[in-house]
């Protein structure tokens, strides 16, 4: 057989918009060949696009063809092209769905920060966030519509709006954009190893038996007159000799048996005007995580969304454990979440007024809360991979924001109601008075 078109007419009737693997397996490519009009007419000249529909294919198999079908707007055929370094429809919206699915543990992230910066509000904070993430999605969705051939989300979306105005601030956005959500990607790792870390080399608290046999051992290494203990009295005022003495063998003991790993440091520098970094267990840990999640996404989005799905069940599984049991088991302190005021300011766990500085609080608790719950707006950022972008990218948006309710609504209550919110302030601040807590019995 000479080298030539082959012409793909017998599958004329049959072909709607998906050149199947059966329907090519009949096909012995051995030349360098173009494929032609479904319809059997030349495609000689360019399509709509353009282009060519020309592919260096030589002897291939079936399987290895990719591509779509492309509408000839003057001539009414379809035009079956070749994929080449392009993005693939190979996505449905519960692929979508599931990579979204990491948003609900962002809770996690801001549940202490909005604790203390708007006390008993911080449960109708992150309700009412929920709500404007899930009203606005809406609109993401209908964008989403509009641009089906583009990934990126809103990001694109927003560039596009600016291209008609500057070349140079349109891919800018796009940048400020994706640089605003990188936070998240060092956040992440570093929550991951400190749970890591926590697991494998607990750091033991004062009261663990441990601990306390500890102090029997040691007990003769602090007396009430030692020079320590006139320096704990100075910082702290009130305190009694022997009360002193007790707390600085606790935090002895608690040094002593700490896994050395918890207090190795490679190296620490600062960093003006931030903060001072330091490479120790949980910059290593964290690096470790971050490359492994960059392997998993290198290889696409579907392999993507396969691991992702795994994950999310693995973490979204004991956290709703978590936000329900202390419902069912009528473990609620009914203090906790009634008596919405502001407090009289940041982490000071006293009630206060709605006043000009009570607003500022709440309104400023809604702007942190902002960051986690309207994250599953990514849902929309593979409408270009999505095999039906028109009905799967609605689908996968409008799912994930429903369990993102579930999850922004239920887990802050839990927490509130169970416990006392200083117990979800960071720990700095949990020195402040703590809101009735009801016992474990």
């Amino acid at each position: 057989m000479s080298p030539g078109p082959i012409i793909l007419a017998k599958y004329q009737a049959e072909v709607k918009g998906i050149l199947t693997k059966k329907k090519l397996s009949s096909l012995c490519i051995n030349a360098r060949t173009r494929v032609q009009s479904i319809d059997g007419s030349s495609n000689n000249g360019p399509t709509a696009t353009g282009r060519r529909v020309q592919g260096d294919v030589g002897k291939i198999r079936p399987e290895q063809i990719k591509g779509e079908f492309t509408d000839d707007r003057y001539g009414g055929r379809r035009h079956f092209r070749r994929n080449r370094g392009k993005l693939i429809r190979a996505l449905d919206w519960k692929g979508a769905f599931w990579v979204a699915a990491g948003v609900p543990p962002l809770v996690l992230f801001s549940i202490g920060g909005i604790a203390g910066t708007t006390g008993k509000l911080a449960f109708a904070v992150w309700i009412i966030s929920m709500i404007m993430g899930f009203l606005q999605s809406f609109t993401y969705a209908e964008i989403a519509g509009m641009f089906a051939n583009k990934s990126g989300g809103a990001s694109i979306y927003g560039a596009t709006a600016w291209l008609r105005y500057s070349k140079f601030i349109a891919p800018l956005s796009v940048w400020c954009n994706w640089f605003a959500w990188s936070p998240v990607l060092s956040l992440g790792c570093v929550i991951a190893a400190g749970y890591i870390l926590n697991a494998l080399f607990p750091i033991p608290a004062a009261d663990s038996q441990a601990v306390l046999d500890w102090i029997g051992a040691h007990a003769a290494s602090v007396t009430v007159d030692s020079p320590r203990v006139a320096e704990y009295i100075a910082a702290h005022a009130g305190t009694a000799p022997a009360d002193a003495a007790k707390a600085l063998l606790g935090a002895d003991g608690v040094a002593a048996l700490t896994p050395a790993i918890r207090n190795w440091s490679l190296a620490s520098f600062s960093i003006p005007f931030l903060a001072t970094a330091n490479i120790n267990a949980t910059f290593v840990i964290g690096g470790i995580l971050m490359l492994i999640i960059f392997a998993i996404q290198h290889r696409g989005i579907a392999g993507t969304a396969s691991v992702q799905k795994w994950l999310a069940m693995i973490v979204l599984i004991p956290l709703l454990i978590i936000g329900i049991y202390p419902i069912v088991s009528g473990h609620i302190v009914s203090s906790n979440v009634t008596g919405l005021v502001p407090p009289t300011a940041a982490y000071s766990g006293e009630d206060g007024a709605w006043s000009n500085g009570g607003w500022t609080l709440f309104l400023g608790g809604l702007y942190i809360a902002a960051w986690s719950t309207y994250g599953f707006e990514t849902a929309v950022c593979y409408t270009r991979e999505l095999k039906n972008p028109r009905t799967d990218t609605f689908k996968a948006i409008f799912y994930s924001g429903l369990v993102c309710c579930l999850f922004f609504f239920l887990v802050p209550f839990a927490f509130q109601a169970y416990s006392a919110m200083a117990a979800c302030w960071p720990p700095a601040s949990s020195t402040a008075r703590a809101w009735p807590r009801r016992s474990a019995a």
